[in-house]
């Protein structure tokens, strides 16, 4: 393994954080030296910025939030439709919003959820009119367990468990206006014990992050990134041979910086930079210290990133993906 140092630009950051059992909306501007905490009334998975207003999706859950951090008493509840749990993650796009979702047997409080197997979910991409917060528009038959989703170009694309055949996890492209479906892009045989699941993007390109998990636990044990060749098809570089242990796998989170794509993965010292080819580097302490030069405030902590909070002066542990602009 490599050593790799990495100097990174102040951003503005927004997570959603846990202090002594309680869960908090966090948003971070760091140009103003800015620090917004509000108590959290769900806990998101990931966030999406929309002209400075961040919508969070729940995993595996009814809760959609719409936040204003400039108006902390801003925060605006959208509950998914009977029979359907968000799966993780959304896009907005002029007056509209995308959101992931999966069909289950029931939305009730008492469901087990830890039964939920994506590749047996039906998707469901829920479309919103961002000013009434209403649902304009759902789409099925496009495959399982639909994760998140891009814009890239005029296409919406999906990464979702399995194809509409239920055979293999794929790429799901489809029309943004007209949400017909475009294409599908089955993973390679070779590489079936992946699934795609998020995008690491750039202006001009994407790149699908891949990952394997334990049927029993549905822990992440390993992970690949998937870069496109000319002629559209896919290269996979597959760290399966890191010999990480299975639990310190966990979501991942991306920065661009210097034209080159760098993939963070919260629990387990290694970054991920893809050049001319791929290549998985050891973190040094140093550049530990580095991931504090985003807001001054985020560091890694024995389980996962932490947010220094100067208020409490004590640790946030952060519970999402962390969005960055």
């Amino acid at each position: 393994m490599k050593s790799a140092s990495f100097a990174y630009q102040a951003r503005k950051m927004v997570f959603t954080a846990k202090l002594d059992g309680k869960l908090y909306f966090v948003g971070i501007n760091p140009e103003i030296n800015s620090i917004v905490k509000i108590p959290a009334i769900c806990g998101p998975h990931s966030y999406q910025n929309d002209n400075g207003i961040y919508y969070g999706v729940e995993k595996k859950g009814p809760n959609l939030v719409r936040i204003d951090f400039r108006n902390p008493r801003d925060v605006r509840m959208i509950k998914s439709p009977d029979g359907i749990l968000y799966y993780g993650h959304s896009i907005a796009y002029q007056d509209l919003l995308y959101v992931s979702g999966v069909k289950v047997e029931n939305t009730k409080s008492d469901y087990d959820i830890d039964k939920f197997n994506p590749n047996k979910a039906p998707g469901v991409l829920l479309i919103y009119n961002k000013k009434t917060l209403k649902l304009v528009s759902q789409l099925e038959g496009f495959g399982y367990g639909p994760h998140e989703l891009i814009i890239h170009k005029n296409d919406i694309v999906m990464a979702v468990s399995r194809d509409a055949q239920n055979k293999l996890s794929a790429l799901v492209y489809l029309d943004l206006f007209s949400l017909k479906t475009i294409r599908t892009q089955p993973i390679d045989e070779k590489y079936k014990h992946l699934k795609f699941r998020h995008f690491m993007q750039t202006k001009d390109a994407f790149y699908p992050v891949l990952a394997a998990f334990d049927p029993k636990t549905d822990l992440v044990t390993n992970m690949a990134i998937g870069k496109f060749r000319k002629d559209q098809s896919l290269e996979i570089f597959d760290f399966s041979n890191t010999n990480e242990p299975k639990s310190d796998f966990d979501h991942t989170t991306s920065f661009v910086h210097d034209d080159n794509l760098h993939v963070v993965l919260y629990r387990v010292k290694r970054m991920v930079k893809l050049g001319k080819k791929a290549d998985l580097v050891n973190f040094g302490q140093s550049d530990l210290n580095q991931l504090k030069h985003i807001s001054n405030l985020v560091m890694r902590g024995e389980n996962g990133f932490i947010f220094k909070d100067p208020q409490f002066n004590k640790d946030f542990e952060i519970k999402s993906h962390i969005y960055i602009s």
